[in-house]
Formats: C-alpha cells, sequence, structure tokens
C-alpha cells in the first residue's frame, strides 16, 4: 500500500536530494530516473539512529535476566511500565534514561545499542541530530519513513515535451 506522503516532508525531499552531492542521486536526478532514486533513498546505510518503534518482545529480548533478577522491586515495576507501554520511541530520550536508571551500565548500553538501527540515505541526508546515551550515540532521525517511487514522480514529474 502506498502512503501519501505530507507536503511538507516532500518539500524536505526535495530540498535534500537537490542539495546533494552525490552522483548517484545528481545523475537520478538528470535522467528522470524515480526507481534508482528511491532505490538510493531507502538503501540502508551504516549510520546507527534510535528505532522509533521498539516491540515489547524486542525489549524483552534485550534485557539480561540476571541483572533484572537483582534490580529492585521499584526498579521492576519501573520496567514493566515501560513494557506495558510498548512499541516504545527510543529516539525520546525519556525512554532512553528510563533503560540506564534500571539496568547496570553495561547491560543499559548493551539494550540501548540494540535499540538502534540503520538509517537510510535519505534518513541520513535529511539529518537530526547525534544524541547520546550512556555509551550509545545515534541519530535522532528528522525523517522517518520509506519514500515510494510515486513520491518522487510527484516531486521530480518528467517535463512534457
Amino acid at each position: 500500500m502506498t502512503t501519501i506522503l505530507p507536503l511538507s516532508v516532500l518539500q524536505t525531499i526535495i530540498a535534500a536530494l537537490r542539495t546533494s552531492v552525490d552522483q548517484t542521486v545528481k545523475q537520478a536526478l538528470l535522467d528522470y530516473d524515480h526507481k534508482a532514486l528511491a532505490k538510493w533513498c531507502n538503501d540502508a546505510t551504516s549510520t546507527k539512529a534510535w528505532t522509533v518503534s521498539v516491540s515489547k518482545r524486542d525489549m524483552f529480548e534485550a534485557m539480561n535476566i540476571s541483572t533484572y533478577d537483582a534490580v529492585s522491586a521499584g526498579k521492576k515495576e519501573s520496567w514493566q511500565l515501560m513494557l506495558s507501554m510498548a512499541p516504545l520511541d527510543f529516539s525520546r530520550g525519556g525512554m532512553r534514561k528510563g533503560v540506564l536508571d534500571i539496568f547496570v551500565a553495561a547491560d543499559a548500553n548493551a539494550m540501548l545499542a540494540s535499540f538502534t538501527e540503520n538509517a537510510s540515505q535519505l534518513e541520513v541526508l535529511i539529518g537530526g541530530s547525534s544524541t547520546t546515551t550512556g555509551t550509545v550515540t545515534a541519530l535522532k532521525r528528522g525523517f522517518v519513513g520509506v519514500v515510494e517511487v510515486s513520491d518522487l514522480k510527484q516531486v521530480f514529474p518528467r517535463p512534457r515535451v
């Protein structure tokens, strides 16, 4: 199913792609190759970004049960509350701080690292702010999502001849 991106997001995408220095982007724009441009936009990079929807299962699997057994009753209750609200947006500092507060540093940092994902080319191009919690640094993206060929045809239409 194709989603329709809001005009403000499309304008941000247009500006980002037009100012890109990447040769693939430049050539795709010149050729009106919307398919190549969409592929480039959605390709993963090595830049880590905070995951905006972490499931309860992923949160549970990321924790060390032995460490959880040793935390206080209050911290266990806090973790249960976080789990009950899942999926959680770990681009939000409060969610990350909660993990640090509940678990010991080594386990918390490993958990936080598992709450990141590789950002796409377009997400990196549009940018955001790089934030660090514990020892984990990741991008809090200004745009999160997939760009469809139809989106690009809308914003970069082939000129009529």
